[in-house]
Formats: structure tokens, sequence, C-alpha cells
């Protein structure tokens, strides 16, 4: 047989034993992580291509890192980057520990990217997906992508109704999180997302508790260094968060579509150091206006 005949042997159903092994494509129900990055042509301008690459590499490979070293996730989990688009799968197999470290990753690929200064949003779903290295395909995928394109709207990373309807409302696990709340906030729209600074990690009160004590005894002095270890390393990443605000508010003036994106992250950051009690780390609220007041008088 030439060629032609092999391929069209090949279409026609018949005859799979000429060299070209088929492949075994079975959909299974997956819990679907779907990401776009923001502003994904004009990274490309501003950064150049080898060097947006660069960070979008340097992202993934912490992804990748944080998937190795889990084993919860790093039997099971599959991912693809096409684009701006980000796709991370785990076979599902129920709400359970699992489904946790995916939602954990979801919260540190955020994170990683801001740190780049790169924003992004997405959702997360269930639904029947097939992937492999050539193939990404079924009804799950489109569920996702719809959420992602349609709801999410702002640099948040939603989570379908029904997904956030059937996540246990409590968590037996080793991260301080009690329930569902410590992972979710409610928006102004209704829909859930991903709460990726996450204060709820941080017992605020305790740590006012212990502080305002005259005598303190050994466990208690210990449990007070390690709480004011992590709330500093929580405070310096809302400086992080604080400059890559401040920076895309300043430099999308008369921009309105990415400017509106800049000012969700400005309403989510505040609200955290309201709730942390750290109002010293807030976006000033008409820090916008001063920035169009400056271009203006240019």
């Amino acid at each position: 047989m030439n060629q032609y005949e092999i391929i069209m042997d090949i279409l026609q159903n018949r005859g799979r034993e000429q060299g070209i092994q088929e492949k075994r494509l079975h959909l299974e129900n997956n819990t679907i992580l779907y990401l776009d990055i923001l502003g994904y042509k004009q990274h490309i301008i501003t950064h150049g291509e080898q060097e947006f690459l660069k960070i979008i590499n340097d992202v993934f490979l912490a992804a990748k890192l944080f998937i190795k070293h889990n084993t919860l996730l790093s039997d099971d989990v599959k991912y693809k980057i096409f684009s701006d688009n980000i796709v991370i799968c785990l076979k599902n197999t129920g709400y359970n520990s699992q489904t946790l470290m995916l939602i954990f990753l979801a919260m540190q690929l955020q994170f990683y990217f801001l740190v780049k200064g790169v924003l992004v949003r997405g959702a997360i779903t269930t639904g029947q997906l097939y992937l492999d290295d050539e193939f990404i395909y079924g009804s799950g995928l489109i569920k996702a992508y719809h959420l992602e394109d349609k709801c999410a709207i702002h640099p948040r990373i939603i989570v379908e109704h029904e997904f956030y309807d059937n996540f246990p409302s409590h968590i037996d696990n080793d991260f301080k999180l009690k329930n569902k709340q410590d992972l979710f906030r409610k928006d102004a729209d209704g829909y859930f997302f991903i709460d990726y600074l996450n204060k709820n990690s941080l017992d605020v009160n305790r740590i006012a508790f212990l502080k305002e004590q005259d005598n303190l005894n050994k466990n208690e002095l210990n449990e007070l260094n390690g709480l004011m270890n992590e709330f500093e390393f929580f405070r310096q990443n809302l400086e992080i968060f604080y400059k890559v605000v401040t920076a895309g508010l300043k430099n999308n003036i008369g921009n309105e579509s990415v400017m509106n994106k800049f000012l969700w992250c400005k309403d989510y950051y505040n609200k955290i150091c309201e709730l942390c009690n750290i109002p010293e780390l807030q976006v000033p609220e008409n820090l916008y206006n001063e920035y169009f007041e400056r271009r203006q008088d240019k």
C-alpha cells in the first residue's frame, strides 16, 4: 500500500496493523483548572517574546516543583500549556485531599504569576476530559473555558457553583484550614473564587491575644514566635501585591479594560489588609485619581 492508501485505510477505520498504533482514547471525569494569562499580547510587546517565554517557563517550573514534591498530586495530575492558556487536570475520585492540593496549586500559580507582574484569570470545575501529549478534548474543557471567559471577568479563579456546593464544609488536613470558607471568598456577583492571599491561614486574633499577656510560658512564647514568623512572611507577600497593583494602576491610565482588572485587585487586597488589621499596607482609595491627575498635567 502506498502512503495515501494507508491514510485512507486508517480514516475508514480498517486495517490498523499498518505500523501505526491505535490510541486508546478514554474520557474520564476530572477536576479541571483552566487559567488564562491576561494581557498576553501586551506582555510580549513589553518584555520581548523571548523574555516573556522565560517568565512563563519560570512560573511553570515552580509549579512543577510543587507537584513533584507533593505525593498527592505527582502521579495523577496532568497539564498542558498552549498559547495564553493553562489546563491542569486531576482524575476525579471525589472531593478529597487531592482536590485540596489542586486548589493549593492554583493559589501558588496565581501568586507566582503575580510576583512576575502578570495577572491570571481562571475557573475550576469538573467534567469529562481526555488529555495526553497530543490530545486535549472533552465537555469538561468547554465548561471550564466558558466559566473563565464569560463568568470570571476579574483576575480571579472562580469555582463552579456545583463544585463549591459539593466541596466538604470541614477539611481535615495539616494546613490550618478548618472549612471551605478558608479557601474561597464570595464576590459581589455571587461567584466564589480562590482566596489566594488567604488571610485565614493566619490566626491574627491569637497573635493579638498572646501579645497582650504579661507572662507567657515557654510553649506560648514559642507559639507566638511561630505565628509572628508566619505573619511576617504573609506581610512580605502583601507588599509584593501592593507593588504590582500600584504599578498596574499607574501604568494603565486611559486603558479602561486593564484598569478595571487592577481596581478589582486593589479592592480584594484592601479587604485582606482590613481583615488582618494592617491598614498601613492598604492601597489608597484615591490613588487612581492621583495618577490620572498627574497624567493630565503632563
